[in-house]
């Protein structure tokens, strides 16, 4: 005897998607939308973490719609004045989320770690 459908699952990705990703249409209703900027974020350390001075980690991940492979990661401490490129994980497709880590050597004091990201097309995320 073969098992009902489950009612939850999509029987294809597309069709999943279909309810995601949506702007607005113009016409009072809306419609797909695949194309998505570059996104970053920064997931250690957190926002307003208190550390001891020394080395430090700066870890995240990047993604975007896949029309461009992500090609580096770059993170700044010092205002903006410089970006040092980070270590970015490799891919094995352009729409993979990329892990990026860099280590930091940091005296006692205020940071604020901004990250960006940027791909073959030359565009970059916002600082975030």
């Amino acid at each position: 005897m073969a098992a009902a459908p489950d009612p939850h699952r999509a029987r294809d990705t597309h069709e999943a998607q279909q309810k995601r990703y949506r702007v607005p249409d113009g016409h009072g209703g809306t419609r797909p939308c695949w194309k998505q900027p570059i996104k970053s974020i920064i997931w250690s350390p957190l926002a307003g973490q208190s550390l001891h001075s020394g080395t430090l980690e700066v870890a995240g991940c990047a993604w975007n719609d896949g029309a461009a492979l992500l090609e580096r990661a770059d993170v700044r401490t010092d205002g903006g004045l410089t970006w040092l490129e980070a270590d970015l994980d490799q891919s094995s497709s352009s729409f993979g989320w990329r892990r990026w880590r860099l280590e930091l050597q940091l005296s006692q004091g205020e940071y604020t770690i901004l990250a960006r990201n940027g791909h073959s097309g030359s565009d970059t995320t916002h600082d975030c």
